[in-house]
């Protein structure tokens, strides 16, 4: 009998364990952050050792997650689209054109950039930083002179004997015409 009494008594304590583990979490959560609180270069350091010493046990674990996550994240905002699909058109049409006025030189940096990408002409180690400031000085030339300006590639970048980059050393600001003219037929130290 009294084996029978045990079982009982353990069967209680597991079945108050399943009911409370999700309150015993839940304070063991909040007892954890008052902690980092309390002192959070201590718990910084201490995530961090457990990264260097875990590097791929942390690997995997995030692999997986971002795996198990891609689809709902992708079927959310799949769901968000189909039900508010003419508010976020009509939204990009006017902030779109809004934001292309206000920032006419990274409007055409990034298309320039975009079309240099699909062509295989931006390497990586170009320096994004001074071709958008090729593109800003010719907005404010423009805007001094009154007269339209381009950002011209000296090596043409689909030229018909040779090919040139989309970098900065690579670009001239020309007047809009004399730009249309040269075309993609001339460039420096022509044979």
């Amino acid at each position: 009998m009294e084996g029978l009494a045990v079982l009982a008594y353990l069967a209680v304590i597991v079945w108050r364990r399943d009911k409370t583990s999700e309150s015993v979490k839940e304070i063991q959560r909040r007892s954890a952050a008052k902690s980092y609180l309390l002192n959070p270069e201590k718990w910084k350091a201490r995530t961090k050792r457990w990264y260097a010493a875990n590097k791929e046990r942390a690997a995997a674990y995030h692999k997986a997650y971002r795996e198990k996550k891609r689809e709902e994240k992708r079927s959310y905002f799949r769901d968000y689209y189909e039900k508010n699909a003419e508010r976020l058109k009509a939204r990009a049409r006017i902030n779109g054109s809004v934001w292309r006025k206000a920032n006419l030189d990274k409007a055409r940096a990034r298309s320039m950039r975009h079309t240099a990408a699909k062509l295989r002409a931006m390497p990586i180690w170009a320096d994004h930083r001074a071709i958008d400031a090729v593109y800003e000085e010719c907005v404010r030339v423009a805007l001094d002179t009154g007269e339209e300006h381009h950002v011209d590639h000296m090596v043409p970048l689909q030229g018909k004997q040779v090919c040139g980059l989309h970098v900065h050393h690579n670009l001239q600001i020309l007047p809009g015409r004399e730009n249309q003219s040269k075309g993609a037929r001339y460039w420096p130290d022509m044979p």
